[in-house]
């Protein structure tokens, strides 16, 4: 439901537990140090990343925090887009998600795009697909 006058959607609970589920399992509490974030409550078994320059000659390690999942028909009805396939690929085209091709028949998509992107659909509400925002636009020259 939105105010009378203008759009404005309340956070729904579903909002809020797509925010949680995009959060870092770990969080730097010092230059070096990593500490579980509370929500999660372990600590990352491992973790890629990568060495960044904080001053000439000094790096710290900085993790890489996506995860990276096969697609398949499997993964699609998980994500509630069972044999939706074009759909996903038009989505990553258009970049709304990331989807990455790293063999000739093998996909990896970032969870944390997808979950981002059905955030923020969930955030504007049915105007996020309107014409004139762009999104609708952006979708439909993937084809």
């Amino acid at each position: 439901m939105y105010k009378t006058g203008q759009r404005h959607y309340p956070p729904s609970a579903t909002v809020a537990q797509l925010k949680r589920a995009t959060t870092p399992a770990m969080t730097r509490v010092a230059p070096h140090l990593f500490a579980p974030d509370p929500a999660v409550g372990k600590a990352l078994e491992f973790s890629l990343g990568k060495f960044v320059e904080c001053q000439p000659g000094r790096y710290q390690f900085q993790p890489v925090l996506e995860h990276f999942v096969r697609v398949d028909s499997e993964l699609l009805k998980l994500l509630g887009i069972g044999r939706q396939w074009g759909t996903l690929c038009r989505l990553a085209r258009a970049g709304f998600v990331e989807m990455v091709k790293i063999a000739p028949c093998t996909f990896l998509l970032n969870l944390d795009s997808y979950y981002n992107h059905v955030r923020r659909c969930a955030e504007a509400g049915p105007e996020f697909w309107e014409h004139g925002r762009g999104n609708l636009e952006a979708y439909r020259e993937a084809l």
